[in-house]
């Protein structure tokens, strides 16, 4: 049994660093952002398009691609995600324009965010783990954070060593060098080696057999479930904030005056929240109630949004905000990772997350530009966040309409 557990962990951890690797293009485009904004001089409105453009590749790719995750080899998508990502970073060193940065984006950095990004990796996870899910997919999506620590460091570094185009085509290297060994390595189905969820001898009986079931579920029947809806409203909400606060903070905290070594400890702030928070779900979330879970998230983003609409006041408020931001969203990330195979099964996992991806479709594709627009018009960032805190206390009155258990028979006809 320990060796068995022990192949399921090495999983957990091979999609921790993939993860680190493919979820980092919003987190240090706040970085490269500057290098951009000093070689082509846009609007801050069209700075933050690029992050638009993944959102609309993300929503159009992500139900087919869902899908596809769940019928062929998820070894093949990840290793086609790397290539897109590594090429996407040579390929933004070349540009001389920055409506071609919008098409590298496109063309690359969008894909690679589904095939090596958390769709990815929690069809991976979610097929090892069963009873032992919510401390799994925290482990796991603590990558996410990881990331967003270590890679805004290392582009940083780079972009002072050498000239921005030089910086990029070696990130592209490093980033090469990370996700192929583990992609090597990657096992993607227990089954593949004979095995069961959780390093079982049988498919485990639990709190999830009821949601197994559901494995022929349709896209039709998916989107006919309210529960699917009020949680894309939850996720579009908080994960719209999070863009579009990390594509922007760097500017933000500029126009106040803020050093440029303290803005590097925002992003820092911001991903060590998340590592905390991951962790954190990793303990409770198998044993815990998934909408107090929710509930608390929920609370801790209106905390996040009041601090960073004081943002004037200084670097305390908007480290305060983005520690608040980092923790509570970055908790909600692995909460989807186990409340999606919970309530709908581990069979369609794919298909809900790329569904749930064109869902939130609208949100991703008008936050950071949306942030950039409003500080274009005012001169400050104020009324999105006041806009966002509405909003946040709206999703929270949908809690007790959101089922956190398995998908009802009569929905599995």
């Amino acid at each position: 049994m320990a060796g068995k557990f022990t192949l399921g962990w090495r999983q957990v951890w091979l999609a921790l660093v993939l993860l680190s690797a493919g979820s980092m293009v919003t987190v240090t485009f706040g970085i490269l952002s500057v290098p951009l904004m000093t070689e082509f001089g846009p609007s801050r409105m069209t700075l933050m398009l690029p992050m638009s453009v993944i959102a609309v590749v993300m929503a159009g790719l992500g139900p087919w691609l869902g899908s596809l995750m769940d019928r062929i080899s998820l070894r093949l998508t990840v290793i086609v995600g790397g290539v897109l990502l590594s090429t996407g970073y040579v390929a933004l060193s070349f540009v001389t324009e920055f409506w071609q940065v919008m098409v590298v984006y496109g063309l690359f950095m969008g894909p690679s965010q589904l095939t090596v990004g958390n769709m990815a990796m929690t069809v991976l996870v979610s097929r090892w783990f069963s009873a032992m899910r919510g401390r799994a997919m925290g482990i796991a999506l603590t990558g996410v954070s990881v990331g967003g620590f270590v890679f805004p460091l290392v582009a940083q570094f780079l972009l002072d060593t050498f000239d921005w185009r030089t910086a990029l085509r070696v990130f592209a290297v490093i980033l090469a060098l990370i996700v192929f060994p583990c992609v090597m390595l990657m096992i993607a189905h227990p089954g593949d080696v004979g095995l069961h969820p959780d390093g079982a001898d049988e498919e485990p009986e639990h709190g999830d057999a009821e949601a197994l079931a559901a494995a022929g579920l349709t896209s039709k029947q998916i989107l006919s479930d309210p529960t699917f809806w009020i949680f894309a409203l939850i996720l579009s909400v908080v994960f719209s904030a999070m863009r579009g606060v990390i594509t922007n903070i760097a500017p933000m905290a500029t126009d106040e005056g803020i050093d440029a070594t303290y803005v590097a400890y925002l992003f820092s702030i911001y991903s060590i929240a998340g590592v905390v928070a991951k962790l954190g779900f990793a303990a409770i979330a198998d044993r815990a109630n998934p909408r107090k879970l929710l509930f608390a998230t929920l609370v801790g983003a209106c905390g996040a949004f009041v601090c960073l609409t004081f943002a004037e006041r200084g670097f305390a408020l908007i480290a305060g905000g983005a520690l608040m931001l980092g923790f509570f969203g970055g908790a909600l990330l692995p909460m989807q990772g186990y409340l999606v195979p919970r309530v709908f099964g581990r069979g369609v996992v794919g298909r809900v997350s790329g569904l749930l991806g064109l869902a939130l479709f609208v949100f991703n594709v008008a936050s950071p530009p949306l942030f950039g627009l409003i500080h274009d018009i005012t001169g400050q960032y104020d009324a999105v966040f006041i806009t966002y805190l509405a909003m946040t206390v709206g999703t929270m009155l949908l809690l007790p309409y959101m089922r956190v258990d398995p998908l009802p028979s009569q929905l599995r006809t």
